[in-house]
């Protein structure tokens, strides 16, 4: 049945050009949806938990402010970003912060150190 839907609304995107900018404009609520499936409170402070538990474990060891400017200028272009917060559902932290801190990564992989 899902299959016979999926080929009904691939033939409508082929055969009427207006369906398939319909489909465009769809791929323009990412933010929206990132935005509405943001982390909850408990899950935020889950998330807190755990990356100051790591920085602590590490001895507070901050990276260097090369490091951290380079880490930021690859989270302003990041699709999760609104404002100084990271709305991946496995953070929710504060970028100023969580960019200083040597024992924290980017959700996404995309911090080199």
């Amino acid at each position: 049945m899902k299959r016979q839907m999926s080929e009904a609304r691939h033939d409508e995107c082929k055969n009427k050009p207006h369906y398939f900018e319909m489909f465009l404009s769809e791929a323009d609520k990412t933010k929206e949806t990132i935005v509405r499936n943001k982390p909850k409170k408990l899950r935020l402070l889950w998330n807190f938990a755990k990356a100051v538990t790591k920085y602590v474990y590490s001895g507070l060891k901050n990276v260097s402010e090369k490091v951290y400017k380079e880490r930021l200028s690859v989270c302003e272009t990041c699709v999760f970003r609104q404002n100084d917060k990271c709305l991946h559902k496995s953070c929710g932290c504060s970028l100023t912060e969580k960019a200083q801190w040597k024992s924290e990564e980017c959700p996404e992989g995309k911090w080199k150190e």
